[in-house]
């Protein structure tokens, strides 16, 4: 599926949030996103904040990066979204120590007709965010949003299912 989306974390103000180009609802990414923070640690997600090194999508790839990754899913593309593109979706590759890029895609989040779906964990409250777009709002100059609509505390996230929310919520 096509559905287009974001994640990643915020801690202190500062943003690592990156793009997802497909199956973005709750069951599918949002799932994903849920076990990763389940099967890691606090601390480890902080030590994972602290070395992802945010890049241009479309800069060239740093010379001393290349094949190392190849058995994670990365491309052999010269562009960093190109590079990263079989990674979108997979927080996982961060546990590797040395596995410390991702693209910037912060402003995707401010394009509520294309974001579809975002989940981003706030280190500071330890709290996954779960936002939704094509949220439309009469009268204003930029007719759709990006909302916050559901908020989870890190200790409840192995018992919320993302499926029973997107039914819940008919969004699906």
């Amino acid at each position: 599926m096509g559905t287009r989306g974001a994640y990643g974390f915020v801690k202190g103000g500062v943003k690592k949030i990156t793009y997802n180009h497909y199956d973005s609802y709750p069951s599918h990414l949002g799932e994903i996103i849920k076990g990763f923070l389940v099967n890691t640690s606090k601390e480890e997600i902080e030590e994972i904040f602290n070395r992802i090194i945010l890049v241009d999508e479309n800069s060239k790839v740093f010379e001393d990066v290349g094949e190392d990754f190849l058995n994670i899913g990365v491309s052999t593309g010269t562009d960093w979204y190109s590079y990263l593109r079989e990674t979108q979706g997979r927080l996982d590759v961060y546990k590797d120590e040395n596995f410390k890029y991702m693209i910037d895609n912060q402003e995707f989040l401010n394009d509520g007709l294309f974001c579809e779906w975002a989940y981003i964990y706030d280190l500071d409250k330890e709290e996954l965010n779960i936002y939704k777009g094509y949220n439309k709002v009469e009268g204003t100059e930029d007719e759709y949003s990006v909302d916050l609509i559901k908020i989870i505390p890190y200790e409840y996230l192995s018992g919320f299912n993302m499926t029973n929310f997107e039914k819940i919520m008919n969004i699906n």
